[in-house]
């Protein structure tokens, strides 16, 4: 016998697949286990680049990328000017 909990997952499921046809109502599952040998090296290869990449910016740089994600931050969690919300 289903019970509310299930309820209301059904109708979640439905909202989020009504209100994008294009995304799926269940997440696609992900493969679990042990990395590859592959994954292992491409997981380092960026690590590297993105470190290489954050030690290359001036202090003016990451306080002005600080500022660009701050306000970036605020408008989401303001909305859009022109946002319409149910």
């Amino acid at each position: 016998m289903p019970d509310k909990n299930d309820e209301a997952k059904a109708s979640q499921a439905a909202e989020a697949s009504t209100y994008n046809l294009l995304m799926p109502a269940e997440p696609t599952p992900q493969p679990h286990g042990r990395w590859t040998p592959e994954e292992i090296a491409r997981e380092e290869a960026a690590g590297r680049a993105r470190r290489a990449q954050a030690h290359g910016k001036t202090p003016q740089e990451r306080l002005e990328e600080t500022l660009r994600l701050s306000r970036f931050i605020s408008e989401l969690r303001d909305g859009a000017p022109g946002d319409v919300r149910a």
